[in-house]
């Protein structure tokens, strides 16, 4: 038990200096974590080892460099036709109130009606599900990390409930570096 206790502090004292093996191809960072990739891009890799790989903020960022040269193209192309926009080109925004012009909204936004949404407007709000996505794997991780020091302390718990107090801690952690989702084992009869 006191070895056991033992391995688990050398674990978790060296879990800050963790690095992953994943590098993004466009920004080209090393020794990054799986979390920093999309599970799309994780996939690619677990098919194919060499392939090139773009992390979350290099996809961000040219998402939103196609969007500006998106709405440039619009504008530019609004006004070699009309020369001025009429009133009926001014849509509101359902999420933020503001009237603005239809080169502010997708295609696919402009056929959704009064629920449309500027492209300001989508960008923040997957900004916000990505954040929101990170914190649930940090609260979850935290959680898994105290039932496992509880688990460890409490006399009463068997070897079996410790070991799977610990297990799901790593098995998080691993997620973590990784970006693979720990898979559950089926049980036979």
């Amino acid at each position: 038990n006191s070895s056991l206790a033992s391995s688990r502090r050398t674990v978790m004292s060296s879990a800050p200096g963790w690095a992953g093996t994943l590098s993004c191809s466009v920004c080209k960072r090393e020794r990054m974590l799986g979390e920093e990739f999309s599970k799309k891009q994780i996939e690619k890799r677990k098919s194919n080892p060499r392939a090139p790989l773009k992390c979350k903020s290099c996809v961000d960022a040219e998402a939103l460099a196609e969007r500006e040269q998106a709405a440039a193209r619009k504008k530019s192309e609004a006004g070699a036709s009309a020369g001025q926009s009429s009133e009926s080109d001014v849509l509101t925004c359902a999420c933020c109130k503001c009237e603005m012009s239809t080169e502010n909204f997708s295609r696919k936004q402009l056929s959704k009606g009064d629920a449309r949404r500027c492209t300001n407007c989508l960008a923040d709000a997957d900004r916000q599900a990505r954040a929101a996505e990170t914190e649930k794997a940090a609260v979850k991780l935290e959680a898994a990390r105290q039932a496992a020091r509880a688990a460890e302390r409490d006399p009463s718990k068997s070897a079996a409930e410790k070991l799977a107090a610990l297990s799901l801690e790593s098995a998080l952690e691993a997620q973590k570096v990784t970006g693979i989702a720990p898979a559950r084992a089926r049980r036979h009869r």
